[in-house]
């Protein structure tokens, strides 16, 4: 379930001041060698082309995942963008995007995703930078300290614009190696989907990057200066899983699950809050960063948002406009008429779909995971999130946890979990084509809508969460 096109997002904030031909950066999770990044630069007339590698090896639950991650960029010196492309492969799925703007203002795009290919056009985020503008942009750090510059960076998985604060802190001795190095700390506030991100880089006074770090999966994320050497090693693969699973305080009951339960939850870095969903759940801080939720499968009387036209659009990840996926909606549901009895029949459209359960897949789209018919939780969400909207009923992704006797070689943990919600009756509804239907035994984080990077922001609970209790309500 790991999901790594977040780390390429995050690495172009990385300041290249003096723009390099050639560079190297080694990816360290924790005490884990996990990938390194190449990135390069040429310049010919007024047109600067910038390429971006990034390659991660990791264990998903034991199975072997390798993320692969290219980046390739045309702009015209001053920041202008003209084209982009974009290749990700996670596990056995790809995706490829080329976009080339028109006037400015429009974006040509051609995407394959599996053996989907699509043509369309879309507007650009107004504002949206690439590479070499957003290195343009942050120079100014370096001539104004104390600058707090703000602008929009383009994000191609998403096709949208990711609002960044950047503020030059001032000199700092770094530690490369076994020497001292006088560098520049420069901090980034990235707004993403769920919370806001703070990137740490440190430059050189060149205005090389030396390092980088972030949050994830509750631990920091280190990227470093290197050479061409970084690329011949085979290290050990560390496990997604070590970082994100969740321990029980018991093993549940039979029948829990159909129960209203309380739980009570911990979140070691100061929370407040913000972006925990409804829906079956109703959260109550209780100060320090504890909470408790009290999740019940029964709870359609909850007050929920109204949908958006967003909850039934089609999109890179929830592909409803799909001639193939609407078909099977229809099908599944003939013959009946109300909106919740339609997504019972989905979510069992779905589970029939979908004929085998397999980690090696990475991300796959909706449309992907309806040819293939394997998958894991989250091609499940993204195929009946994808039917429900090619139906009319609004639908989108929720990341989150769920309740797991074992779980590889773990007893009695939460595991990373997505699921659906759907808006019916006058509520958000959840359903979950992977397991057995919806239950007490899931926790909800956050709420997406099919995009990797939503996935990302929940993790980060994930990764510095502890459940500290949980009980069975009497009703």
């Amino acid at each position: 379930m790991s999901r790594l096109r977040l780390l390429l997002l995050l690495i172009l904030t990385g300041p290249v001041f003096a723009a390099p031909t050639r560079e190297w950066f080694a990816l360290t999770l924790g005490e884990h060698r996990i990938g390194y990044i190449e990135r390069s630069r040429e310049v010919a007339n007024d047109i600067v082309e910038t390429r971006e590698y990034f390659r991660a090896r990791l264990n998903r639950n034991g199975i072997p995942l390798t993320v692969t991650t290219e980046e390739r960029h045309r702009e015209r010196r001053d920041g202008t963008p003209l084209r982009f492309h974009f290749r990700q492969t996670i596990g056995e799925s790809e995706l490829r995007v080329s976009g080339e703007l028109i006037d400015g203002r429009q974006l040509r795009l051609w995407v394959r995703n599996g053996r989907s290919v699509s043509r369309r056009q879309v507007a650009w985020p107004d504002g949206a930078l690439l590479m070499e503008g957003i290195r343009l942009r942050e120079q100014a750090l370096l001539d104004t300290p104390g600058l707090r510059l703000r602008y929009r960076m383009f994000n191609p998985a998403s096709l949208e614009g990711v609002d960044t604060e950047a503020r030059l802190v001032g000199p700092e001795t770094l530690q490369v190696g076994d020497r001292s190095v006088d560098a520049l700390r420069i901090e980034h506030v990235l707004a993403l989907a769920q919370n806001s991100m703070r990137v740490v880089a440190h430059i050189d006074h060149e205005g090389r990057l030396l390092r980088t770090m972030l949050p994830l999966f509750g631990r920091e994320l280190v990227i470093s200066r290197d050479n061409e050497r970084v690329v011949a090693p085979q290290w050990p693969r560390a496990d997604i899983y070590d970082f994100t699973l969740v321990a029980a305080p018991a093993s549940f009951s039979d029948g829990w699950r159909a129960q209203a339960l309380r739980y009570r939850v911990a979140f070691a870095q100061h929370d407040d809050g913000a972006g925990l969903p409804g829906g079956e759940q109703r959260w109550q801080a209780l100060g320090d960063g504890r909470f408790e939720v009290v999740v019940d499968p029964d709870a359609a009387t909850i007050v929920s948002s109204a949908p958006s036209p967003a909850h039934l659009a089609s999109t890179t990840w929830i592909n409803a406009d799909d001639a193939g996926i609407r078909r099977l909606a229809e099908r599944a549901i003939a013959s009946v008429a109300a909106p919740a009895d339609r997504m019972a029949r989905l979510e069992q459209a779905t589970r029939a779909r979908i004929e085998r359960h397999s980690m090696r897949v990475g991300y796959a789209s909706a449309r992907e995971a309806f040819d293939r018919r394997d998958g894991d939780c989250t091609e499940h969400a993204l195929l009946l999130a994808a039917m429900a909207r090619s139906i009319g009923i609004p639908a989108r992704i929720v990341i989150g946890l769920v309740y797991a006797e074992q779980f590889g070689r773990h007893d009695r943990v939460f595991a990373p979990h997505a699921w659906v919600q759907a808006f019916v009756d006058g509520h958000w509804r959840s359903y979950d084509a992977a397991q057995a239907g919806f239950g007490s035994d899931h926790i909800a984080l956050a709420i997406g809508d099919g995009n990797p990077s939503d996935y990302y922001a929940s993790l980060e609970r994930i990764g510095v969460m502890r459940i500290e209790s949980v009980e069975r309500l009497r009703r």
